[in-house]
């Protein structure tokens, strides 16, 4: 169970990082991802 968290939480991580390149070359891409969350 624990593991798994662990899998999501570098899944998570992983995104973002990439999240965070997609919007530093394309800012509308992060509202999408902003609101895509809530």
């Amino acid at each position: 169970m624990l593991s798994v968290k662990l899998q999501v939480f570098e899944l998570e991580l992983i995104f973002s990082s990439c999240t965070c390149k997609l919007t530093l070359t394309n800012p509308d891409f992060f509202f999408v991802y902003f609101f895509t969350i809530l």
